[in-house]
């Protein structure tokens, strides 16, 4: 008996099929950077030709800011990196060789924060520090793809579709991934980002696998073992003990580099606890009191410095600023907005109990679908675990059948993406109505103290807009539900083409060398550009899907956060309207302007800025002549999807409402 072509070559994961052979003999003598560049460009090519790039202007520029930034605080800064967001809704990251790193949008929708992005992001460039990728190539048949590729001199390796993929199944070892855990650590501590980030999206992410372990999830944590001897390594680390004094003044600085005034004085407070004399961190709490716009407890606290030491010019300089500062003053609110605001009470109410039905509605789609999708994702996984079985082992096989199989490759991935994009609606929708819910009984609670005479000036325009972003997220929630739905069936249609990819393939490689497969490769080829056709439709169809989803989602982010500035006091405000220019690269001056002299709630202004970013408009040009309309409906023609404002709504959100909620629960005056 022939030896079989399943037992000489078996690819790597779902569309590795490379040779080493002659490739290994060429690269022999090259230095191993120039090892690493080459295939950094080749494999990057192919990741981005097969998942596209987001190129939101607001986002992406966000995410390579943070990126450049943790990377400036590395031992390895000779390479150019890049940061750059691939479009699939998998939660994953990835380091490609010489500096490429990946996030997925999924990754985006996952992460709570930026101190949890930033924790992500600093782990990849860990590997790419510790030259752990290349070290994988070495070990695995990535490295070489093979000769038939080589020798023609006409082709490259971008030109194979979902070469890079490989990417996504690389195994590190359990030392590499420590000391990765170790660089995301430090690189996010020293870059000013809160190092808990990294361990509380590990977390989540194993509680996430643990309760409901959707595929898309599953991803990540194949890639990247969030495993709890990990998690419980870091929280050991001298950076995240909560009596390392150095540690708690530096994340405390770092929250007022990103305008995080209340969260900073917090750290600040339990570093004083345990270092009261200590003048810099007495110097630091004032700063941080000052910025919250608590002056009189700022202007005690520089006195209280000046008392002990008498030449110390800063806070001399200091005290006298916020002795100076002008309260903030707010107009009273009108007879006639409390008697406007009484009228709207009953809409109110009924708005309140139409989110609690979406809600209700919201999580019952959530378990249907999860219910439905739960075994076409189990045939998912055991169609990777077939593919993996057929490609542990290397060797030659025949450019027909070569090519062949890659497109089978390309096929399953691609019916792979069409899975994770159906199954992670659902926990959005049923996240966004339960926050829909919350928002709305917040809103209602506001108009009656409005109608009570208690309230400011203005803030009933901003909660007319809200009223209205309540109804049209009901109407969004409810659109998105019906569409996923009719998509699910397609989903459970490609899988199983999918599955006959597999069978395909195995048939192939399950021949005798010696037989003739080119009818059986010419089989496999249609089969494959059948399937992914049909996937590639899906996949279009699911990204339609997502449109109401995340517009849903957009508006109820925008809600809370006009509900967290009017929780704010008066002088908090100030301190919020630079973090929205934080998180939304704007002016904070201009923030301020166009909330008092627009009559804007906070989330009307940080989506006017981030839609202006992304359209290259001027916020002022973009604001409707109604006062009461849905901003989001109004600024429809300026944006395709809404993902980058909703991140970056989300990260503000997330932010905001820790810095009120800080402030209000720390002992100061």
């Amino acid at each position: 008996m022939s030896l079989r072509l399943a037992d000489r070559y078996r690819p790597s994961a779902i569309l590795c099929f490379f040779l080493a052979g002659a490739f290994l003999v060429m690269l022999s003598g090259c230095k191993e950077d120039d090892i690493e560049k080459m295939l950094g460009s080749s494999t990057a090519a192919s990741v981005e030709a097969t998942y596209g790039v987001n190129r939101d202007p607001l986002l992406s520029v966000w995410l390579e800011d943070m990126g450049h930034r943790l990377v400036s605080f590395s031992t390895r800064q000779q390479i150019p990196y890049s940061f750059k967001i691939v479009k699939t809704d998998m939660v994953n990251a990835f380091a490609g060789p010489w500096g490429h790193i990946y996030v997925t949008e999924g990754l985006l929708d996952f992460a709570e924060s930026d101190d949890e992005l930033a924790g992500v992001v600093g782990h990849e460039i860990g590997h790419v520090v510790n030259r752990d990728i290349i070290k994988s190539f070495k070990q695995s048949i990535l490295f070489g793809i093979g000769t038939a590729v080589i020798s023609d001199k006409s082709r490259t390796w971008g030109d194979i579709a979902g070469i890079g993929l490989g990417l996504l199944s690389l195994r590190y070892s359990r030392k590499d991934e420590y000391e990765a855990d170790d660089q995301g650590r430090l690189l996010s501590y020293r870059a000013g980002y809160n190092p808990i980030g990294e361990v509380d999206f590990f977390q989540r992410l194993m509680q996430e696998k643990e309760s409901h372990s959707p595929s898309y999830i599953e991803v990540m944590v194949s890639t990247h073992p969030p495993t709890k001897r990990r998690i419980d390594r870091q929280t050991q680390m001298p950076e995240l003990d909560p009596k390392n004094v150095e540690a708690l003044v530096t994340i405390g600085q770092g929250y007022m580099q990103r305008a995080r005034y209340a969260t900073a004085l917090k750290y600040f407070q339990q570093a004083a606890a345990l270092a009261p004399d200590q003048e810099y961190i007495q110097i630091a709490m004032a700063d941080a009191l000052a910025a919250c716009g608590r002056h009189k407890a700022a202007s005690d606290k520089y006195k209280v410095i000046l008392a002990s030491h008498h030449n110390n010019k800063y806070a001399k300089q200091h005290l006298g600023e916020v002795e100076s500062h002008p309260p903030v003053v707010v107009a009273a609110l009108t007879p006639a907005e409390a008697a406007v605001a009484q009228n709207l009470q009953s809409d109110a109410h009924l708005l309140t109990i139409s989110a609690s039905t979406a809600a209700v509605d919201a999580e019952t789609f959530a378990q249907q679908l999860h219910n439905r999708i739960k075994p076409v994702a189990a045939a998912n996984i055991q169609i990777s675990d077939q593919l993996a079985e057929l490609t542990e082992s290397s060797g030659e096989i025949a450019d027909r059948a070569q090519n062949a199989l890659l497109d089978a490759g390309k096929a399953i991935a691609k019916a792979s993406q069409v899975l994770y994009s159906v199954e992670s609606i659902a926990p959005e929708v049923a996240a966004t109505a339960a926050n829909l819910k919350s928002a709305a009984a917040q809103v209602e609670l506001k108009l009656k103290k409005l109608a009570a005479g208690h309230g400011e000036a203005g803030q009933l325009t901003v909660l007319k807009r809200s009223m209205e972003e309540i109804r049209a997220t009901i109407n969004d929630l409810q659109q998105s539900q019906t569409q996923t739905r009719q998509i699910a069936g397609s989903a459970e249609q490609i899988q199983q083409l999918a599955a006959r990819n597999v069978d395909a393939i195995h048939d192939l490689l399950s021949r005798d060398e010696d037989e003739d497969i080119s009818l059986l490769s010419m089989h496999m080829q249609s089969l494959a550009g059948d399937t992914f056709r049909q996937a590639q439709q899906a996949a279009e169809a699911c990204r339609k899907c997502r449109i109401p989803a995340r517009r849903a989602a957009v508006r109820t982010l925008i809600i809370q956060a006009n509900l967290a500035g009017m929780a704010a006091p008066p002088s908090q405000r100030p301190a919020l309207d630079r973090l929205i220019a934080y998180f939304m690269r704007a002016d904070a001056k201009e923030v301020e302007q166009l909330r008092q002299a627009r009559g804007l709630g906070f989330g009307d202004v940080a989506y006017v800025m981030a839609v202006a970013t992304n359209s290259n408009s001027k916020p002022d040009k973009l604001l409707p002549g109604q006062p009461g309309r849905s901003l989001v409906d109004h600024l429809s023609n300026y944006t395709d999807s809404n993902y980058g404002e909703q991140i970056m709504l989300k990260f503000l959100v997330h932010a905001m409402q820790e810095e009120v909620h800080t402030l209000s629960k720390l002992n100061t005056p």
